[in-house]
């Protein structure tokens, strides 16, 4: 188990200097963390880091309550960078800080999550995770794991909610529409929670694993809110009592989903930003360090991994064709004493294309990569290279890699939204579904010349393929050689605006 000391109570962006960010997707512009330290008869409740500015302006936030940020920790700007609330799981907090926002008190459910809102922040890392809602310039969504029970001697969520936040209400000081909406009810490794931009450009993928397995509850976020549209298995199963205590990040481009643990060292899978499908899993290992910590991060230029393991850290290359045999190690921690104790855990790709690394414990510092992008050493690592004004505790915020636009493939309806234009839009339906024997697919215009079905398992692996005549208008498609469970059903036509769904098998 991992020993803390004892808390101490007290891609490419261009930037004008000493000016605000000039792309318009700057949902992450505000970093918040670490907690208060007495300053007169106020408190220095958290360091701030505005990445509006170049170099990044980092300075101590003073108010007049407590708040407490640990690894439970994700926040939300505008897309032009001004930051609308941020939240500790336990609670969110508006731009002002304290009091909570209307309506934001009281985000935990059940025990020991709200008990431990008493003590600090919430429970676990990577657990709650902010973003947009599609399609509005002023409403955001929150996903939050809550209902935490003991699990083979290990606390684990039972419960994925999502609240909506309207920040036209409370005098442009937002407040929480709705809350506690349940998503997701299974056991739950505490932290994973990830998202990725949908190929369309506009909606969003959200990945919440499920404990003591190897699937994934993949979440579809759009104008409508979000959806469970499957769960999908792939890859190697983590057991229940070893899924804690790690980091999941989807690379800048989109095409590629790693996740990182002590217990399971770095796994990596390719992803389809149109389906939402992992495949290909790739693994990479790593010697043990004493505690069992794990984070990682990729850079700007997708090509690089970046891996911690509590006292190392190592570069892998992502297009080797061997994972493993690419790590780099990058540089051994250096045993400073505390209070600048602080070794290598949770890892973020700012706006300013560097990655912050966070410590397991106490510390005023952050570790920065500097050129991220660049092979070995030659990447900049400098350890304790960025001083915070607070103490901080394992504590950076959740976010997604804002600046991703839509892919070029055609595989949503959105008009106009990363898609070539075509001389005709079409479509099918599935029917029945879920299935027994057989479906039959409906097009809405007869299939082109060489038009073809594929069937593929959630693991990515084509399993079924059929040919489709020219004409065609329906056809019928037998499922007695599949088991029971789900399935990806992709059609290869010109024109197609809806080129894949899930197909559900059950008898």
């Amino acid at each position: 188990m991992i020993q803390f000391p004892l808390l101490i109570a007290i891609s490419l962006l261009l930037f004008f200097p000493q000016n605000i960010l000039s792309a318009q997707q700057n949902w992450d512009a505000i970093w918040m963390i670490g907690y208060g330290t007495p300053s007169g008869d106020s408190i220095i409740a958290h360091t701030k880091f505005d990445f509006n500015y170049n170099p990044v302006e980092i300075s101590g936030v003073k108010q007049s309550g407590v708040n407490f940020t640990d690894g439970a920790n994700t926040a939300i700007c505008n897309a032009e960078g001004i930051l609308q609330f941020y939240t500790d799981k336990c609670k969110i907090s508006d731009r002002d800080g304290w009091p909570p926002m209307q309506g934001g008190e009281n985000m935990a459910v059940g025990k020991p999550d709200s008990t431990n809102c008493t003590t600090g922040g919430g429970y676990g890392h990577q657990t709650v995770l902010a973003l947009p809602w599609p399609d509005s310039a002023d409403q955001y969504i929150l996903f939050y794991h809550s209902e935490y029970k003991y699990v083979a001697n290990d606390l684990k969520p039972f419960t994925l909610y999502w609240a909506r936040i309207d920040m036209r209400l409370n005098n442009g000081l937002g407040a929480v529409m709705e809350k506690h909406n349940i998503l997701v009810q299974d056991t739950m490794p505490s932290g994973y929670l990830q998202a990725v931009r949908h190929a369309n450009g506009r909606d969003w993928w959200v990945l919440a694993p499920e404990a003591g397995s190897n699937c994934y509850y993949t979440i579809k976020l759009t104008t409508a809110g979000p959806q469970v549209i499957f769960k999908q298995c792939a890859g190697q199963t983590w057991l229940m009592n070893t899924d804690w205590i790690g980091q999941a990040v989807f690379s800048p481009d989109g095409a590629t989903y790693a996740r990182m643990n002590w217990y399971y060292d770095l796994h990596v899978f390719d992803f389809d930003r149109c389906s939402g499908l992992l495949s290909n899993e790739r693994t990479a290992t790593f010697p043990n360090d004493p505690y069992e910590t794990g984070g990682v991060a990729i850079s700007a230029n997708s090509r690089y991994a970046y891996a911690t393991t509590t006292t190392r850290l190592w570069q892998l290359d992502l297009q080797s064709p061997d994972l493993d045999a690419s790590k780099i190690l990058i540089d051994t921690y250096d045993g400073q004493p505390f209070p600048d104790y602080g070794v290598f855990y949770l890892s973020y790709l700012a706006p300013d294309n560097k990655i912050y690394i966070a410590g397991t414990s106490s510390h005023r510092h952050l570790h920065v990569i500097n050129s991220p992008d660049s092979a070995g050493l030659a990447c900049d690592f400098a350890q304790h290279g960025v001083p915070i004004p607070t103490f901080n505790y394992v504590s950076l915020p959740n976010y997604p890699f804002f600046r991703l636009g839509a892919s070029s493939s055609p595989c949503d309806s959105i008009s106009g939204v990363g898609m070539e234009p075509k001389e005709r839009a079409r479509g099918f339906v599935v029917y029945p579904n879920p299935a027994s024997g057989a479906v039959e697919i409906a097009f809405d215009q007869a299939a082109s010349s060489g038009c073809r079905m594929e069937v593929f398992s959630m693991m990515g692996q084509l399993i079924g393929s059929q040919n489709v005549p020219e004409g065609t208008v329906t056809v019928n498609l037998p499922l007695d050689n599949y088991p029971n469970g789900y399935y990806f059903l992709r059609v290869i036509d010109a024109g197609l605006k809806n080129p894949g769904q899930i197909i559900t098998i059950i008898r």
